[in-house]
């Protein structure tokens, strides 16, 4: 199947390719398919568009859905083979000419380091009217290319990345750090997308479950929008130690409180007696839903993003939230303001919060296979932070 791809790649007439080619070839590293390393190769690079942008991509970071999906347990969102990846910052190379401003209606230029969201919502089908970014067409520009498929360029796992019309786009602050920003389009902005849905008031108390990457922004998010108490619950001592670095005030080790009634207790007697007033889950884990629930405070909120998977599945009991009226919110990409507001999060508190710390380790694109297992090594150190992918390794 792959060979058949890449030979109808090669028999597009090259004519085709000259008209819009840019005089230079970047690599990308592509998935053949599940539980299988991933490949390598150099495509033309095309010029843009008019309305799109062609980024040179600066660092990509691999995040737990690709982590997922290289397993086989989510599936992938686009034809095999496949350009994987989707967290990532960019510089631009050249914008398309209809293509001259960001999302917020500021200038770009070529050499602007940018950030963007990696799905596009259609804005043409009832869950987009209703104003919901859950558009069932998010990935549909994308689903049926193959990295053989012109422009070649869909994954963040390459020298270079398309956005396509329609694609938010933002510039990146000055003082906003290239490695920091990485994961910013994904996981940084799913946080905060997790802290609005949970509507946090000045004061609450706000449990996050599961201290990844994911469950640290947002325990740092709540803290910034006001929480009063945020406890954190991992059992990994260093996540554990860095969630409070990040300002969960508490933190719940499973190892220690071993059964998910020991640590409701526990969360009852920080709350004197009274439960979270949100609960948000970031562990992955269908097993901690109903502990989620049975940790909020009647009216409470438990906001579930960590759960991805279809073949997995736990048991609730309805009563808990209906005679309780708590609430199940559950959180899919994230709304349009939410990217540049963590942007610029990031150069607010750069010299505040340790970053740095949330990147165990920097690999050349030739090494992704060494990051991928590296980022699956999971519930060690070497999967405290994102692997970064570095494009001038």
């Amino acid at each position: 199947m792959i060979h058949a791809a890449r030979a109808a790649a090669e028999a597009v007439p090259a004519r085709l390719h000259e008209l819009g080619v840019i005089c230079v070839k970047g690599r990308i590293a592509f998935s053949p398919g599940p539980n299988t390393p991933f490949e390598i190769d150099e495509f033309p690079v095309l010029r843009p568009e008019p309305d799109q942008v062609l980024v040179r991509v600066l660092a990509a970071g691999i995040c737990g859905s690709d982590v997922h999906m290289y397993r086989g347990e989510l599936g992938m969102l686009t034809a095999l083979p496949c350009a994987s990846g989707h967290e990532m910052i960019g510089e631009i190379v050249e914008l398309g000419e209809r293509r001259k401003r960001d999302t917020l209606g500021r200038e770009l230029r070529e050499g602007d380091r940018v950030a963007y969201a990696y799905f596009r919502v259609c804005d043409g089908c009832p869950t987009c009217a209703a104003g919901s970014v859950a558009c069932p067409n998010r990935y549909a520009v994308r689903a049926p290319l193959t990295v053989y498929d012109p422009p070649h360029f869909h994954g963040a796992f390459g020298d270079y990345y398309v956005l396509r019309e329609g694609q938010w786009i933002y510039k990146l602050p000055e003082a906003t750090k290239t490695e920091h920003a990485v994961p910013a389009n994904c996981a940084i902005a799913q946080a905060l997308a997790g802290v609005h849905a949970g509507q946090i008031r000045f004061g609450d108390t706000v449990v996050v479950q599961g201290l990844g990457g994911l469950g640290i922004y947002a325990a740092a998010l709540a803290r910034d929008s006001g929480a009063g108490l945020v406890i954190g619950i991992d059992m990994v001592p260093e996540r554990l130690e860095l969630a409070r670095r990040f300002g969960a005030h508490e933190t719940i080790d499973i190892s220690q409180l071993t059964s998910p009634e020991e640590r409701i207790a526990e969360i009852q007697r920080l709350t004197g007696g009274a439960g979270a007033d949100v609960v948000i889950e970031m562990a992955g884990v269908p097993a901690v839903v109903p502990e989620g629930i049975q940790s909020m405070r009647a009216g409470g909120r438990y906001v579930l993003i960590g759960n991805t998977m279809a073949d997995r599945a736990t048991e609730v009991v309805p009563q808990q939230i209906v005679r309780s009226n708590r609430t199940l919110v559950g959180i899919v990409n994230y709304e349009q303001w939410m990217l540049p507001r963590t942007l610029d999060w990031l150069a607010r508190r750069r010299d505040e919060l340790p970053f740095d710390d949330l990147v165990s380790q920097v690999y050349p694109l030739e090494q992704i296979n060494d990051a991928i297992t590296a980022s699956d090594w999971a519930g060690s150190k070497a999967n405290l932070g994102r692997a970064l992918i570095s494009m001038t390794a």
